[in-house]
């Protein structure tokens, strides 16, 4: 069953039209849960804020059919687009020829131009997708000629033809993750909020234009079996649920059905760095996290996230930040 949601919803291109023409600085929030609707089963939630030139949605639920966008008159935004666990895929409707594809874990950059496009969105158990739209004129301030994807990106713009930051969908790192969470559960209120929430935003951009960049620099991968993608989502888990004794690579590959080999080989792919490196990664954020909560004392943070000795620990999150963590408990 498909469900057409072109003339209704947050996510016609008109609404975006019409916000990004009228709005100002003041910040708009709204936030629906749902249950049972036609186009989800169980419980769901959406959740949105927008003021001047940043729009952002949150999109979880149990879709239990394909769902439809249809985008019309976008030449005046580009669209972040974050499939936490999302597959997708977008049409130009001009030439009915595919735009571009997400899967689970990876984001993009997108410009729709003055073309009509079209979104399909497969049945999920657990979707969750958040997407950020960007006017023209905001993403212009930090779109640099330095890098070749950013240039071609801006011409793109100048000629309202569609385009995407990066030709290879990103993977979304620990660190991307993190911010995507920051902005679902800012601390602030007011202008405040408006201030945290434009810089994350800003600082999402950064990270997407550093990593394209990177990826430009790599050989382009082959293309993956869906098992074998989805082989690395489940090792992926598994090391997160397990951050105090991690597995070994052989145990972790025998885990999920492969080798060594090809869990080193296929998680590089898939989250565009090795194992521990993404565990490394994932362990600094939360220990950030819960550094700046104020609750836990630094010993204790280490012993949760599988430091043996605090001085390790200590190490470790120096060398990935760059200060101390008494720095910024302090």
């Amino acid at each position: 069953m498909e469900q057409d949601l072109s003339t209704s919803g947050p996510e016609h291109a008109a609404y975006y039209h019409a916000l990004f023409s009228g709005a100002d600085d003041t910040l708009i929030e709204k936030e629906q849960a749902f249950s049972n609707r036609s186009c989800c089963e169980g419980n769901g939630q959406l959740r949105e804020f927008y003021f001047e030139d940043i729009y952002f949605g949150y999109t979880q639920c149990e879709l239990k059919g394909i769902k439809v966008l249809t985008y019309q008159n976008c030449q005046d935004f580009v669209q972040m687009h974050f499939s936490l666990r999302c597959r997708c895929a977008v049409t130009s409707l001009n030439d009915n020829r595919i735009f571009a594809r997400f899967d689970h874990q990876q984001h993009n950059l997108l410009y729709f131009g003055d073309r009509s496009v079209q979104k399909k969105i497969a049945p999920e158990e657990e979707l969750e997708v958040i997407i950020i739209n960007l006017s023209k004129v905001f993403l212009l301030r930090y779109l640099k000629d330095s890098s070749p994807a950013a240039l071609q990106l801006r011409e793109c713009l100048t000629a309202l033809s569609p385009g995407k930051l990066c030709q290879t969908n990103l993977s979304i790192t620990p660190r991307v993750r993190t911010l995507l969470y920051e902005l679902i559960n800012c601390p602030y209120a007011g202008h405040y909020k408006r201030m945290f929430l434009e810089a994350k935003v800003v600082e999402l951009l950064m990270l997407q234009l550093e990593q394209c960049d990177q990826v430009g620099t790599t050989p382009v991968q082959l293309k993956m079996k869906d098992a074998d993608v989805e082989k690395m989502y489940h090792a992926r888990d598994i090391l997160l649920q397990n951050l105090e004794n991690p597995h070994s690579l052989v145990e972790l590959a025998h885990l999920v059905g492969t080798n060594e080999y090809y869990l080193k080989k296929h998680f590089k792919q898939v989250f565009g760095t090795t194992v521990f490196g993404y565990l490394n990664d994932y362990r600094m954020e939360q220990a950030k996290q819960l550094i700046l909560q104020g609750d836990l004392k630094i010993g204790d943070i280490a012993t949760m996230l599988g430091y043996k000795y605090a001085a390790h620990f200590t190490s470790a999150f120096k060398k990935h930040f760059g200060y101390l963590p008494q720095q910024l408990k302090s």
